[in-house]
Formats: C-alpha cells, structure tokens, sequence
C-alpha cells in the first residue's frame, strides 16, 4: 500500500485485517522516532535506537529504508517470510526499492492519493501539530 505519511495507509490497511479472513499480515516496520500516545511497539512499528537501527543496516538485513524528518524507517526482510501474503505500508521511494527486488512476479500495489490541502489538514489534526510538507 503506497502512499505519503498521514495518507490512510494503516487505517486502511487495519480495516481489511478487520473484515476479511484473510491469509495476510502487515508487515510491521523499524523507526528511530519516537511513538505517539497511541501507538505500541511491536504492533503498530518497532522503535528502535539510531544505533540498533544502524546495525540492522551493516547487517544487511534491511530490505527497505528511508530517512524522513531526520528519523530512519525501513522494513526488515524478515518480516516478508512471517506470512505468505504481506503487506507493506510505504512511501513512493519504498515502493520503488520493493519494485526493484520483487518486479514482476510478487508485487501489486495500491496508491493512495487525495488533495494535499486535505491531507495537510488531516494529518495535522491527528497528529497534533503543523507537518513539513515540503
């Protein structure tokens, strides 16, 4: 599921887990940030230090990562062989790096898409504070 942060893609993808019986899993990612009040570790990412981040990096463990707002996100591989449909919530430069590694037989993607003026006010209200945007 690909699209920009605060775009729906957990709350989209938590609703198909709730309505489905589906054999899928969302595959959960590691970040440097600190987690929200609502969020916990393990379910919603896996928070780690810069530092433990750094040695799943040197490690090559690593399948996709990114840098956003000075905090480091990236996927595991992993966490592709815990299900045998998963599903990986992404930007557009994750989605390229799965692109490269999965093309063509193992990948289909969803893009999520909508004003920016909205996402703008929607991310910010849930969020509790103005986001970057540019």
């Amino acid at each position: 599921m690909v699209g920009s942060s605060g775009s729906g893609k957990t709350t989209i993808c938590n609703e198909i887990e709730r309505v489905t019986n589906c054999d899928f899993r969302r595959v959960i990612s590691h970040t440097t940030r600190k987690p929200r009040p609502s969020e916990r570790d393990g379910i919603d990412y896996y928070f780690t230090s810069k530092q433990t981040f750094i040695n799943l990096l040197l490690n090559d463990e690593m399948l996709i990562k990114t840098k956003l707002y000075d905090n480091f996100y990236g996927t595991t591989s992993f966490e592709f062989t815990k299900s045998k449909v998963s599903i990986a919530l992404v930007d557009k430069v994750g989605l390229i790096e799965l692109y490269s590694k999965f093309y063509p037989s193992q990948i289909f993607f969803v893009l999520l898409q909508f004003p920016l003026n909205e996402a703008q006010g929607q991310d910010s209200d849930r969020r509790g504070g103005l986001v970057n945007w540019t």
